[in-house]
């Protein structure tokens, strides 16, 4: 065996030392003969482990050279000659190779030229584009939305509280549109910017979020409200800025958000359910995952900071969870009427922790409602900007939230399973509400509401990205009113819809819902909704 000490630059046999000179002779770089076939080396066998390999070497190759014995002593060191000599030997091959290859380039001279421009031209296209680019570090993209569709109001609707807030215009067919451009940036590849702008027509459609502009006893049924109709502060199809926020790392665990406009809904750790996974939804009530007092969709100012167990590890699937935020509705609002964490602040404090998996996940909720902050969709008697929570009330509220969800290995005919529960409570300062001055018949003030969600969604049923896609629960409603008295403020509502891809940038939602008792307790009688939509989405 042979041992080398020699610098790279100076090769002398003087500086080799051998163990064995009675079984080993020192063959010199001109002894080693090239060979063209393995079957030339009496010491190779079809069993060696590395036989293909010097098949492949020396017959496809040249790469091998053996010992004048025929022998090629693949289990003993080699010197530097040695390598040298198979090195060259390798080089001769390639350069054998090299003139083929010349051989074809002269043969196929014209459609290389050919193919040599039209990579030119395709460069110089790319050039221009990244000239004419947005941003190096940001983009642009947009989600537009066409709803066409009416309600039907079923039962007497003439001789109850609720009929007199029926207006027949919402039984109409008609089309409303939503449209959102979102910048989108991240200047470190860990951070992330998004600005938001949105319009839409809703202010008149039956399909409307409920409008604070409009009088209460002339407004739509709130539970009726899509999740994609938006009615614009100043007038349909004004532009609003509708988010503005930044997040970035904080070491390998945490994420800080910092807002100047975002909704609650941002500034969670997770959306704690499997159902309308992909922002698809039919009413705005499912949207909150049937917990609306959590999860409000209150928008103002804000921040979270958001610590995740898998942060270290991005490989992780499966990770624990928790967030801390708080958002100000009055947050933008100097002087007496807002600011931050004052009276007219109307702050949600919220707090979220949980577990979740590719396939499953368990969140608990809770959020700190200021001296009246909003409430998500209810029914009418809770609904926000109405009734129990009115505009410079100075109640508190906490609400408390329990999502689960569960979904399948394989997609297919088994749907997803996600539920939601929300409790509320309120610290009423007034049993009675003067809103309701000119239909009062009793209603008072809220202590207590519950709300619920189940909902099932068959994701790929037919092997091409679709959904469909079934939700009942009960929206906010009074189960303890503030004077002691009980309430009757029960409604039921369910959804039905289907979601077909008919390319990679355009969805066809056709969906049904239906509302047992929209207008809770100032119902008299029966009166309940019933409504069709037709919900197609770009995305660009």
């Amino acid at each position: 065996m042979l041992i080398s000490n020699a610098n790279a630059d100076q090769v002398h046999p003087a500086d080799y030392a051998y163990q064995d000179l009675d079984a080993y002779i020192e063959p010199t770089a001109d002894q080693l003969d090239q060979v063209t076939s393995v079957d030339q080396f009496s010491d190779v066998q079809p069993t060696d482990w590395a036989y293909q390999a010097i098949i492949n070497l020396a017959e496809i190759y040249g790469c091998v050279a053996g010992y004048p014995d025929q022998s090629l002593r693949g289990d003993q060191a080699i010197t530097r000659y040695e390598a040298a000599a198979l090195l060259n030997n390798c080089l001769d091959s390639i350069s054998e190779v090299t003139d083929e290859i010349r051989k074809l380039i002269y043969l196929f001279e014209t459609e290389l030229a050919l193919i040599r421009g039209r990579v030119d031209g395709l460069e110089a296209r790319v050039g221009e584009l990244k000239a004419m680019q947005f941003s190096p570090v940001s983009k642009l993209k947009g989600e537009a939305s066409f709803m066409m569709g009416s309600i039907k109001h079923g039962g007497d609707v003439s001789d109850n509280i609720a009929g007199q807030l029926y207006s027949t215009r919402q039984d109409a067919f008609h089309m409303i549109q939503s449209l959102r451009l979102g910048f989108k940036a991240s200047f470190t590849g860990k951070d992330y910017f998004l600005a938001q702008l949105r319009t839409g027509n809703a202010s008149n459609s039956a399909f409307n979020t409920f409008n604070p502009a409009t009088p209460f006893y002339k407004s739509t049924v709130p539970l009726a409200a899509l999740d994609r109709a938006f009615t614009p502060v100043g007038g349909d199809n004004v532009f609003n800025l509708e988010r503005m926020y930044y997040k970035f790392p904080l070491g390998n665990d945490f994420t800080i958000t910092l807002a100047p406009k975002i909704m609650n809904m941002g500034l969670w750790a997770s959306y704690p359910s499997a159902y309308g996974v992909r922002g698809d939804y039919i009413l705005d009530y499912f949207s909150s995952f049937g917990t609306p007092g959590v999860y409000n969709k209150a928008v103002g100012a804000g921040g979270a900071v958001t610590w995740r167990s898998k942060a270290g590890n991005p490989f992780m699937t499966s990770h624990w969870l928790a967030t801390v935020n708080y958002l100000a509705i009055s947050g933008e609002v100097s002087g007496e009427s807002g600011g931050f964490m004052r009276d007219q602040s109307r702050g949600n404090i919220a707090a979220q922790f949980g577990y979740q998996s590719p396939l499953y996940g368990l969140v608990l909720g809770y959020r700190y409602g200021q001296n009246g902050t909003d409430f998500l969709q209810g029914t009418k008697t809770t609904t926000r900007h109405q009734s129990w929570l009115e505009y410079g009330t100075t109640s508190d509220s906490h609400s408390f939230a329990v999502n689960a969800w569960w979904r399948p290995q394989e997609t297919g005919w088994i749907p997803s399973l996600s539920v939601g529960w929300g409790v509320n409570t309120l610290n009423n300062d007034d049993v009675s509400d003067p809103t309701y001055n000119e239909y009062d018949r009793g209603v008072r003030k809220v202590s207590e509401s519950q709300s619920w969600m189940v909902g099932l969604q068959w994701d790929d049923v037919t092997g091409i990205r679709d959904s469909l896609s079934f939700a009942v629960g009960q929206p906010t409603f009074a189960t303890a009113l503030a004077d002691g008295s009980t309430p009757d403020d029960g409604n039921y509502i369910m959804e039905l819809w289907y979601r077909y891809p008919f390319s990679n940038h355009i969805s066809i939602m056709p969906g049904l819902f239906y509302l047992s008792r929209p207008y809770g307790q100032l119902t008299q009688g029966r009166m309940d909704t019933f409504g069709g939509v037709v919900q197609v989405n770009f995305t660009f």
